[in-house]
């Protein structure tokens, strides 16, 4: 395990930090799945990796509910304490990360059968999601000792990104925090995560298919675009959904 940090690494070591204390110190829940769905860790660890674009990606974003729902049925479900539902969460993915990172296959039908597990699995768990309302928090703990502690757990997992390849850019890194920050609102984090996972779709397409042509840095800047328009569309699509509930429960009243 090497202990240099490249720049990409210190540019993510530095961002990842920044957005995980941000979560904290937000109050609504609907705004900590805001900043938790931003893909800045995907994007900056993928450049600090810098391996092209393959399957190892794509099903490390499809292992992201595992870890978000693991944590809430444990907390929630199992009444398990939150940091032993995170530790174990976590643990759970790394594990499942680094043994199928040795075994995935790189190729380009892994890719876009990864693809498609990706995309299928988002949309039945957006569908099948229902919306929380749930109550917020804000962290007590003065910014400077939070700040330090989350970039103690990012650094640790920077150091780790050569067992989990593809994997360590879809770990949950702000997850790792921000489940913890979120852990009165878990149903809203995870209601966020199919958003997550059908907005990645342009986002990995465009790096796949431009990386090679205008550089991976440039293809993700493409594809972020594509991120945020369809993420976009899909927080309208809910925010029309609730609003009709809403009028449904009025005229039932």
């Amino acid at each position: 395990m090497s202990l240099q940090l490249g720049p990409w690494d210190a540019a993510l070591l530095i961002i990842v930090t920044a957005q995980s204390t941000l979560m904290a110190y937000l109050h609504a829940p609907r705004l900590k799945a805001l900043i938790y769905v931003l893909p800045l860790p995907f994007t900056l660890a993928t450049l600090a990796l810098g391996q092209p674009l393959d399957s190892t990606h794509v099903l490390g974003i499809c292992l992201v509910p595992l870890y978000a729902n693991t944590v809430r049925w444990l907390h929630y479900g199992a009444r398990l304490a939150i940091s032993a539902a995170i530790a174990l969460g976590a643990t759970c993915q790394a594990l499942l990360s680094v043994a199928l990172a040795r075994v995935v296959p790189v190729t380009s039908a892994a890719f876009w059968l990864s693809m498609g597990l990706l995309l299928a699995g988002g949309l039945a768990m957006y569908l099948l999601t229902p919306a929380a309302h749930e109550p917020g928090y804000r962290s007590p703990l003065p910014v400077p000792i939070k700040t330090f502690l989350v970039a103690a757990v990012i650094s640790g997992l920077i150091l780790a990104k050569s067992y989990l390849g593809g994997f360590m850019s879809a770990f949950p890194m702000v997850g790792i925090v921000g489940a913890y920050e979120a852990r009165h609102s878990l149903r809203t984090l995870c209601r966020a995560v199919p958003v997550l996972m059908i907005s990645f779709v342009p986002l990995l397409v465009a790096g796949r298919l431009l990386g090679p042509s205008i550089g991976l840095g440039w293809a993700l800047l493409v594809g972020w675009g594509g991120y945020l328009l369809t993420m976009w569309l899909l927080s309208r699509l809910a925010t029309g959904g609730e609003t009709q509930e809403r009028a449904k429960s009025k005229q039932a009243e």
